[in-house]
C-alpha cells in the first residue's frame, strides 16, 4: 500500500494558516490606558478653561510609542468612531460645557490604522476656594521662642468648606511651589 501526499494541498494549509496568523497580528487594537481627568484650577471661573489636550497624551498612551500611534480627541463617540471632526490638539481646547466635559479619545496605530482604540477623557475646571486671610497667630514669650498651632485657624481659612485641604509653608515660594510643607503643623 503506497501513500500518496499532495504537495500542493500541504502547502495551502500552511500558507492559509500563515496567513490567518499575521491578519491576526495586524489587526490588533492598540491597548491603552483610561487618563485620570484633565483637572484646572481657575480663580473667578465661570466653568471655561484652555486645555492642553496633549498633556494626557503619554498616560493614555502608556508603554506604547508615541512615534508608532496617533491620539486623536473628538466631542462625540460618533465623530470619533467616523474620525470625524478632530479637536486639534495642538491647539488650546476651551470646553464647551461649563465645569466639566468628556471628550472621546481614539488612538490608532501609525502602521496599522482601520483597527483603533477608543477611550474617554473627563475635562474638569475648578473654582479656586475663597480663602478668608486669619488674624496673626500672637504668643507672648520673653525669650522670642515659641511653638504655634497654625491649624487653630484652619476652621477660619476654609469657611467650613470641607471639600479643601489645607497644607501650612514656611515661605510664599515654598507654597507655589507645592513643596517643603511644614510637616507637623501642630508644633511649629
Amino acid at each position: 500500500m503506497k501513500t500518496t501526499i499532495n504537495i500542493k494541498t500541504i502547502a495551502m494549509k500552511k500558507l492559509l494558516f500563515l496567513l490567518l496568523l499575521f491578519t491576526g497580528f495586524a489587526f490588533a487594537q492598540p491597548v491603552i490606558n483610561n487618563p485620570s481627568p484633565l483637572e484646572a484650577c481657575v480663580a473667578d471661573s465661570d466653568g471655561f478653561y484652555n486645555f492642553n489636550l496633549n498633556e494626557k497624551k503619554p498616560e493614555i498612551l502608556g508603554s506604547l510609542s508615541p512615534l508608532e500611534h496617533y491620539v486623536a480627541y473628538y466631542r462625540t463617540l460618533a465623530d470619533a468612531e467616523s474620525n470625524s471632526f478632530e479637536i486639534p490638539a495642538f491647539l488650546p481646547f476651551a470646553n464647551d460645557t461649563p465645569y466639566t466635559q468628556t471628550l472621546y479619545v481614539r488612538v490608532i496605530e501609525n502602521s496599522s490604522p482601520n483597527n483603533p482604540s477608543y477611550t474617554t477623557l473627563e475635562l474638569v475646571v475648578n473654582s479656586l476656594p475663597s480663602i478668608v486671610q486669619p488674624p496673626n497667630l500672637v504668643q507672648n514669650d520673653v525669650d522670642g521662642i515659641a511653638l504655634f498651632n497654625l491649624t487653630v485657624q484652619t476652621s477660619l481659612l476654609i469657611s467650613g468648606n470641607s471639600n479643601i485641604s489645607v497644607k501650612y509653608f514656611g515661605s510664599l515660594v515654598d507654597a507655589e511651589a507645592g513643596g517643603n510643607n511644614i510637616i507637623n503643623s501642630t508644633t511649629y
